[in-house]
């Protein structure tokens, strides 16, 4: 005989196990019920309805009253309109709206309701659920203005980079003529006309590395920092550096010390590096009195090179330092001394030293105890090769003297 198949029957229990089912179901959804018998005008709620609204059988008798005092004011008028329309036309509701518990606790919870008529067409109860979706409504809402925040980022780094190609743009042939203009005067000594010149030149300069700063900022903040990786001494950039400021630390009475220590070698971008030692040496001067001192030292740290740039400058309050790497920010020392800049500098620094697995971070007593800067980059076994990144210095930087960057330098801060 071929084998009979087996029935399987769903398993049955009392009206007492079923509401207990149901209960349990409610709790673990936040899902109350209730029911409304409108031409007696008795509601009736389920045990989880009269939780969500922190009310209880022997405190609270459900009546549609009683349950609007519970709805937040704001929300009244319009759920008293939503519900009694329903009621009205039998069409079922679907909404969010407000409650504020007698504790005081303001919770959000959606609503549902469908009518039942009867056998001449007309409505006679409603029933429906109410759950509490707060939390849910608070992380969907932090959701949407985390979209936004991303959405709006995307928009200003876009922003900025085709401002500053537009910037650019008009640049160049600005330049070319105030060469020309320069070239003509050259013979003449009207010295009005020369310093008008001067100005005109030092304002590109400065125009120039606003768009500068604005392009690489778009850059890091895009993820599209491009590395030209090598391995090489760190030392040996840094000579490099120290050796193009040291006219600037003459000019401006400065003691510039460079403590080298040879043999840290680092797979990194030559250029790159060479950006980040001159916006912090740059950094440095800026804010270093005459007499006073900066110092460069390098040295390892585990895995990795730590080279730290120390001035005795103006300092920088605890509060503030958490603040230095974000984009366009200024210190409170920064605005009262009216130094120049961006505010971008350090927020590229930071990006490309990054870009490098490394980190870079700073460190004060506060105002007027001077500051230091370290950058970690990890150390490389990889044999060091010859390297030279003066390229990645500003164009006004690279094009001029020993002598003429100390003056523009001086002129641009």
């Amino acid at each position: 005989m071929a084998a009979q198949p087996a029935h399987t029957h769903a398993p049955t229990g009392s009206a007492d196990e079923v509401r207990e089912q149901l209960a349990f179901v409610q709790r673990v959804a936040q899902i109350g019920i209730w029911q409304w018998d409108l031409a007696a005008n008795v509601v009736r709620w389920s045990d989880e309805l009269h939780t969500i609204y922190g009310t209880s059988r022997e405190r609270f008798t459900p009546t549609f009253e009683g349950y609007l005092n519970l709805v937040h004011p704001d929300d009244r008028d319009r759920v008293v309109g939503i519900v009694q329309a329903s009621a009205a036309s039998g069409a079922p509701f679907d909404l969010d709206h407000r409650i504020v518990r007698p504790d005081g606790q303001v919770r959000t919870l959606h609503a549902q309701g469908h009518a039942i008529r009867d056998a001449k067409g007309r409505v006679v109860r409603m029933y429906g659920t109410g759950q509490d979706v707060t939390d849910l409504r608070r992380a969907q809402a932090s959701e949407k203005a985390a979209t936004r925040l991303v959405e709006l980022d995307a928009f200003k780094s876009d922003f900025i980079s085709k401002a500053a190609h537009e910037l650019r743009t008009p640049m160049l042939p600005i330049r070319v003529q105030t060469h020309i203009l320069a070239s003509s005067l050259a013979a003449q000594s009207d010295v009005r006309q020369r310093k008008a010149l001067d100005s005109l030149e030092r304002n590109l300069d400065r125009l120039n590395r606003l768009v500068d700063d604005l392009l690489e900022a778009s850059r890091v903040q895009s993820g599209r920092v491009k590395l030209e990786k090598q391995a090489f001494d760190l030392a040996d950039l840094v000579d490099e550096a120290v050796e193009s400021f040291e006219a600037v630390a003459k000019q401006f009475g400065v003691r510039l010390v460079w403590r080298p220590r040879k043999g840290l070698i680092v797979d990194a971008d030559p250029s790159r590096m060479m950006q980040v030692l001159h916006n912090l040496l740059g950094n440095a001067f800026k804010f270093t009195p005459s007499g006073g001192t900066v110092t460069i030292t390098l040295e390892p740290a585990g895995p990795k090179a730590r080279l730290a740039v120390r001035d005795t400058g103006a300092g920088i309050r605890t509060d503030e330092i958490g603040l230095l790497f974000q984009p366009f920010s200024r210190t409170s020392v920064g605005k009262e001394n009216k130094a120049p800049g961006t505010g971008l500098g350090l927020y590229v620094t930071k990006g490309i030293v990054e870009e490098h697995d490394g980190r870079v971070w700073v460190e004060s007593r506060g105002e007027n105890q001077g500051a230091t800067f370290m950058v970690e980059l990890p150390l490389t076994s990889k044999p060091a090769q010859p390297v030279s990144a003066v390229a990645r210095a500003p164009a006004w930087w690279r094009d001029a003297g020993p002598g003429d960057r100390a003056q523009r330098f001086k002129e641009l801060i």
